[in-house]
């Protein structure tokens, strides 16, 4: 899939963490890639994974926009110009 990706210039991989691992998700960077997960739905999960395997954005059910990016901002300021993010909450 990821060379596939490549391939057709796409750069954006949205997966879950049973499905993710840090080989991949380095290899996505490598190639100056974005990682999405879903779907977390607490802000423990999420500045987790930001630290543990680098995402760049979360789908999430309950969360507000205001708490992602919050949560985001203090984990990733020195990282990433913008943040992404989709929520169903609010």
């Amino acid at each position: 899939v990821f060379d596939f990706a490549l391939s057709k210039n796409i750069k954006v991989f949205t997966t879950f963490p049973a499905r993710s691992d840090l080989d991949f998700i380095n290899k996505v960077h490598a190639a100056d890639g974005y990682v999405y997960m879903h779907t977390f739905n607490d802000t423990e999960t999420v500045r987790n994974y930001i630290h543990s395997h680098n995402i760049c954005g979360v789908y999430t059910d309950s969360l507000s926009p205001t708490e992602i990016k919050q949560t985001f901002q203090r984990a990733t300021a020195r990282k990433y110009g913008k943040l992404f993010l989709y929520s169903d909450a609010e």
